[in-house]
């Protein structure tokens, strides 16, 4: 769409109240800020396929990523401290200290993804899809 409202994204943080109001877990005046917004733009074609490929395989391929379990996020004492992953298409790189943590694409996201995509070789009949992650 060409209108400015086609470009407008409303996003609702919730935080638990047991958990920010918790003098145990010393959370008190923690806050939820959203940083951090990625996006993954898929550019679909008509249907059309190359070399007997489905056209709609970038758009699956983000979806499995995005449903698949992450692999254990503890390192045997807790959550692990390096990060933690959402899922196999994004992971948190988490800051302890700073009480910080900020969204990052997963490796296997961004060669589906990649932030500055090439333009896809020709080869067979062409396929008008491409997709493309945005920070």
């Amino acid at each position: 769409s060409d209108s400015i409202e086609a470009g407008l994204l409303t996003l609702v943080l919730k935080g638990n109240a047991s958990y920010f109001n918790n003098p145990e877990l010393n959370t008190r005046g923690v806050s939820l800020e959203l940083e951090d917004l990625i996006t993954v733009h898929l550019m679909e074609s008509d249907g059309t396929t190359v070399n007997g490929a489905g056209a709609h395989g970038k758009q699956q391929a983000v979806k499995n990523l995005l449903a698949e379990a992450p692999d254990d996020n503890s390192n045997g004492a807790g959550l692990d401290v390096d990060g933690y992953y959402l899922n196999r298409a994004f992971f948190f790189v988490i800051d302890r200290s700073s009480q910080r943590a900020h969204l990052q694409p997963s490796a296997r996201l961004l060669e589906l993804c990649p932030f500055n995509p090439m333009r896809p070789a020709v080869t067979g009949s062409m396929v008008m899809e491409t997709c493309v992650t945005r920070r």
